[in-house]
C-alpha cells in the first residue's frame, strides 16, 4: 500500500468519528482528506443499487412501485400483442386489475 492510498473497504462509523475527534484529520494532505470524505457512507442513497434507484429505497413504497412497474409492463405487452394481431387483453386486463387493486388496497392500511 502506497503512502497516499487507503484501504477501499468502508470504515465503521465509530472509527470515523474517533478519527475526527483526535484531530489527526487536519494533519492529512488534501488528497487524503478527499479520499476519506469520499468513503463516508451517504445516507441519502441507501444500499439499493440500481433496483433501489428504480423502485426506491423506502420499504413502505417498494411493493407499490414494483406493482406499478408490473402494471405498465403488462400494458406495453398488451399493446405489442395487439399490434401483432393477437388478442390477449382478457388475460392481461386480469393482471392489470389485480395489480391496481393491490396498489389501492395497500394505501388504506397502516
Amino acid at each position: 500500500m502506497g503512502e497516499n492510498e487507503f484501504n477501499q473497504n468502508p470504515l465503521p462509523d465509530d472509527s470515523i468519528a474517533s478519527f475526527f475527534k483526535t484531530g489527526e484529520f487536519g494533519n492529512l494532505s488534501e488528497e487524503n482528506k478527499k479520499i476519506i470524505l469520499d468513503k463516508l457512507p451517504d445516507k441519502r442513497t441507501g444500499d439499493g443499487g440500481w433496483l433501489g434507484k428504480l423502485f426506491g429505497n423506502k420499504k413502505e413504497n417498494q411493493a407499490m412501485n414494483i406493482a406499478f412497474a408490473i402494471c405498465v409492463l403488462l400494458i406495453i405487452v398488451g399493446l405489442i400483442l395487439t399490434a401483432l394481431g393477437k388478442d390477449f387483453w382478457n388475460i392481461i386486463l386480469t393482471g392489470i386489475m389485480t395489480t391496481v387493486g393491490y396498489i389501492f388496497g395497500r394505501g388504506g392500511k397502516e
